[in-house]
């Protein structure tokens, strides 16, 4: 799993205005930027050195019912290893799935792209589809059932 580090936001492309907005008061660029930044300046913190964002949810409804969440913001360099990671290691998650389960923890801009074309890389070759025949595939269900559930069930 990537552990970023406070010099990683300096870095990057994406977070190294806000970084420095936050933690120094500093500013380089656009008067458009600037602008943008003034607006989501408040979504932001730092703790412990590195960058965090708040989740807040875009309809009042769900504002009162979710608690308002933090979240990483994972600059670039660190963004492929963890698409891997949590795609590998929870079982081969679809685009939405793996999108959701990050969310929840992570943000960078366009993260929704990047876990769609990380997922459309992610392939099984053809040719292993066509050459292995239905009964050559090898499926193990995981089951907490008993092996005679009928026994158990009350008509």
């Amino acid at each position: 799993m990537p552990c970023p580090q406070p010099h990683d936001y300096l870095d990057d492309a994406d977070f190294k205005q806000t970084y420095m907005l936050i933690s120094e008061d500093k500013f380089e660029g656009s008067d458009k930027e600037l602008h943008r930044l003034l607006l989501t300046r408040d979504q932001y913190f730092i703790s412990e050195g590195l960058l965090d964002k708040l989740a807040l949810r875009r309809k009042a409804k769900l504002q009162r019912s979710y608690p308002v969440s933090q979240r990483l913001c994972l600059p670039r360099k660190y963004r492929a290893e963890l698409l891997k990671h949590t795609h590998d290691c929870l079982g081969h998650y679809g685009v939405d799935r793996l999108f959701l389960t990050l969310y929840s923890a992570v943000y960078w801009p366009n993260m929704y792209l990047d876990v769609k074309s990380y997922c459309q890389t992610y392939f099984i070759p053809l040719s292993i589809l066509r050459s292995t025949a239905p009964s050559q595939i090898n499926v193990q269900y995981v089951s907490s059932y008993p092996k005679d559930i009928s026994k158990d069930i009350k008509y």
